[in-house]
């Protein structure tokens, strides 16, 4: 291999570059017997851009700093080795295969896994990637240092994953303290700068000008080959640009050099900016038809608690975009979520099926419901609802209602695999509920701190109804009023699957259910008969708790990036609602500002929902501090930042007037003054989103890592630990390798047993003296959610987008 320090420097001056691009028939790599020239392919030097002649020939003259020649693979094929460096050959010959293309081309798109692992998560894409027939895979930087670099270029390449793959240079792609920073990104990824092609898509792949060291090629050089890059692309492309920052173009799609400029935005042929190094799932429209994709890693949690995930992108010849999430690390996740073991007499039977698998997408879920004699009273192909869930309803009327049924249920996957589950159930009376109550917000109240109360010690809950919202639930958990449970969805695809949504809090009816322009994320409220909710671009809901018809409608001074992700807080006729500088004290009654912050900016996103202590708003950003604001006047009180509290993930909980918080590994207990009362280090790590369950004696809290946590309240001595099962999915920053995360709230449930969700899947009721887990019910699928609890009834919301109602 050429050494890239010495190649950097090698072309002293301008020389001739020739060769030739041919179809490689026998896939040997030389020109031979059989093989063909192509005509018409895009081949450049870094700076000049030509097409082969009808021989397939090609001359470019070069320039001072050639480093590589190059060819934009044409649609319709691909290429082991698409870069040759710059004086290792006499000839520059680029070997093209064949493969096929449908009118839509699909890839995959992956982001800062900044590893030198494997772990599960190569495998699971490569599999996806033969099962669904991807096009490509696009890897849209941070890569990561040497041993990432190094471990990419050996293992996630065209030649080992079976489809083309696509880098693109990342800030920690750029090496500290060498010459040529961006050396080891060549010697394995070729140029920094290039296109290729698929479908009627023309993709342009951009790096970064800052990093971790200062690259030696130059914004300039780069425009220069922009400019003739573009000038061959034809008029009925497509054009997609690939970056890793979302700075090498701005918000206003601008790429910008001393030497000119260019404006991707007023190009009607551009329809997409994907970049990466956020760390986060989003996605915006601007100008409403140019696509902003923001991906976040595959192997690990974001920093706002994107699961780990790969984007699948589609793009039919129009440019018509699409995409899909696919989680990394479902094994068949799969389980029978309604009937329980009683359904409910005299009603048709709801069959709900959560049901998951990476590696190839389940197609379909079938059903049989049978005697114990081996009649068959009901079968069918359930109905998908979300990307985790199928449903149907059956009328079992005429199935003998005393007897025990079967439930058969089979999902199969596209590699034709499948699994097969029952669940044995009996219709019987199920208690009628008459939900009056109300629980408006984050575990019941604007501090946080509120219980579900009952007279009985509660040993078991028994499934009322379940019905799906449509759409992925994160960590808008269940808020319940004016008899009715509203809960609201996240959509990272703009497939129009966010919405606010209402159900009977009786029946679990759908009563109504309003769209949003994005992903809402975090909790909703309610109050003065309106449901409160704000997507990811800032945008703020006040819809009729009735009708869900929009009362009032504000968007907040947010940034494209990052996404919105503060959760909502009321008292009173005040809303709070925003992130950063859009942090606004709003009329609930018509949107009127009261106060809009000034103090501190969005940093990288929050998970984090706002509390009210006393006179003290609390709000949170990571990466950047804990801040408590004055409610009446908008301005910054404290804040508390530090190597521990900056990097915070969970929400603040008030007990007894004072601020309970867990962050990094340290718990703390603070005055409304933003005053130390006192902290400890613990060893644990609390990168979960979880808001603590505060009683008399006890400090609760999720973790990131180990499950559930429970202190001491005086000394944070620990007192008990609920282990749970390693997570479906990861969410936690950085978090994998069998991390067991609870990113959801515990919550009281009478005097001695809690309620808690958890990414394994699995809802727990568990004793609050010793953690001793006395009930659970099996998802499959991530539960974020807080339960509430009204009148005797439990509501709770999985990943799948299933709302449950559970009698106490």
């Amino acid at each position: 291999m050429i050494s890239i320090f010495a190649l950097a420097g090698c072309a002293a001056f301008a020389q001739p570059y020739s060769g030739r691009v041919y179809r490689d028939a026998d896939g040997d790599g030389t020109f031979s017997r059989g093989d063909r020239p192509i005509a018409g392919v895009k081949v450049s030097d870094g700076i000049n851009v030509t097409r082969t002649d009808k021989d397939g020939a090609f001359t470019l003259p070069g320039y001072d700093d050639t480093r590589f020649i190059f060819v934009t693979v044409p649609s319709g094929y691909f290429a082991l080795h698409p870069w040759i460096p710059a004086g290792s050959a006499q000839s520059y010959d680029f070997a093209l295969q064949p493969r096929k293309e449908g009118e839509v081309i699909r890839f995959a798109q992956i982001a800062d896994n900044e590893t030198p692992e494997s772990w599960r998560w190569v495998q699971a894409l490569k599999d996806y990637a033969r099962n669904e027939h991807l096009d490509f895979i696009l890897h849209s930087g941070d890569i990561c240092y040497e041993p990432g670099i190094r471990f990419h270029g050996d293992s996630v390449t065209t030649a080992t994953m079976g489809v083309p793959v696509y880098y693109t240079m990342g800030n920690h792609d750029l090496m500290k303290k060498v010459p040529v920073p961006e050396y080891l990104y060549q010697e394995n990824f070729g140029p920094v700068w290039y296109s290729f092609e698929a479908g009627n898509t023309h993709f342009i792949v951009l790096p970064m000008y800052i990093g971790d060291g200062k690259p030696t090629y130059t914004a300039e050089q780069n425009y220069r080959w922009l400019k003739n890059d573009l000038a061959h692309v034809d008029p009925d492309q497509n054009i997609v640009v690939v970056t890793h920052y979302n700075n090498t173009l701005g918000e206003q799609l601008v790429f910008k050099s001393k030497e000119g400029s260019i404006r991707f935005k007023d190009d009607d042929r551009f329809i997409a900016h994907i970049l990466g190094h956020w760390h986060i799932n989003h996605q915006r429209l601007i100008d409403g038809r140019i696509r902003y994709i923001v991906t976040s890693p595959s192997n690990k949690g974001g920093k706002d608690h994107s699961p780990s995930a790969f984007r699948v992108i589609s793009i039919d010849r129009k440019g018509n975009i699409s995409s899909e999430n696919i989680y990394s690390y479902s094994r068949m996740n799969m389980a029978i979520v309604s009937p329980s073991r009683t359904a409910r007499a005299g009603a048709p039977l709801r069959i709900s099926v959560n049901a998951y698998n990476t590696a190839a997408s389940v197609r379909r879920v079938d059903y049989t419901v049978t005697d114990a004699a081996g009649k068959n009273w009901a079968k069918g192909t359930l109905s998908p609802n979300t990307d985790w869930n199928y449903s149907t309803d059956v009328d079992l009327s005429k199935a003998p209602q005393g007897d025990t049924l079967t439930l058969k249920v089979t999902a199969t996957c596209s590699d034709g695999t499948s699994r097969t589950l029952e669940r044995r159930f009996a219709f019987g009376t199920l208690p009628s509920v008459n939900v009056s109550g109300q629980w408006a917000q984050l575990r019941g109240n604007e501090m946080h701190n509120d219980t579900i109360g009952t007279d009985q010690p509660v040993r078991a809950l028994q499934l009322l109804w379940t019905a799906n919202a449509g759409g992925n639930i994160f960590m808008t958990s269940p808020i319940v009023a004016q008899g009715k449970v509203f809960v609201a969805t996240m959509d990272n695809n703009l497939a129009g699957r966010s919405a606010v949504v209402a159900f009977d809090a009786a029946t679990g009816a759908k009563v109504w259910s309003h769209p949003t322009a994005n992903s809402v994320k975090n909790t909703i409220v309610y109050a003065s008969g309106k449901v409160f909710a704000m997507d990811t671009e800032g945008t703020v809901y006040a819809l009729d708790a009735d009708t869900g018809q929009v009362v009032w409608k504000k968007t907040l001074e947010v940034g494209i990036l990052p996404a919105a992700g503060a959760g909502l807080v009321v008292r009173g006729d005040t809303l709070y609602a925003g992130d950063g500088q859009g942090l606004s004290a709003l009329n609930v009654a018509d949107g009127g500002r009261y106060w809009r912050n000034t103090d501190f900016s969005q940093a990288t996103g929050t998970t984090v929902s706002m509390t009210l202590a006393g006179n003290t708003l609390l709000s949170s950003q990571q990466w950047s501090a804990l801040y408590g604001t004055d409610i009446k006047t908008g301005k910054l009180r404290w804040s508390l930042g530090g190597p521990d509290l900056r990097y915070r993930d969970g929400s603040p909980a008030v007990y007894d007037g004072m601020i309970f918080v867990a962050s990094n590994r340290k718990l703390y207990e603070i005055t409304p003054q933003g005053d130390f009362r006192h902290l400890r280090h613990t060893g644990h790590i609390f990168q979960g989103a979880s808001c603590p369950l505060l009683t008399d004696s006890l400090f609760i809290i999720g973790t990131s890592t180990e499950g559930l946590l429970a202190f001491d309240r005086e000394n944070f001595d620990l007192r008990w630990q609920l282990r749970t099962d390693p997570a479906i999915f990861y969410t936690a920053p950085y978090s994998w390798h069998e991390a067991r995360t609870v990113d959801a709230s515990a919550v009281q449930v009478g005097q001695d047993a809690l309620l808690f969700g958890a990414s394994d899947g699995l809802l727990r009721l568990a004793r609050i003296d010793n953690g001793e887990v006395l009930w659970h019910y099996d998802f499959a699928t991530p539960v974020f959610t807080t339960p509430a609890g009204v009148d005797g009834v439990i509501f709770v919301a999985d990943f799948a987008g299933n709302v449950y109602a559970f009698a106490l």
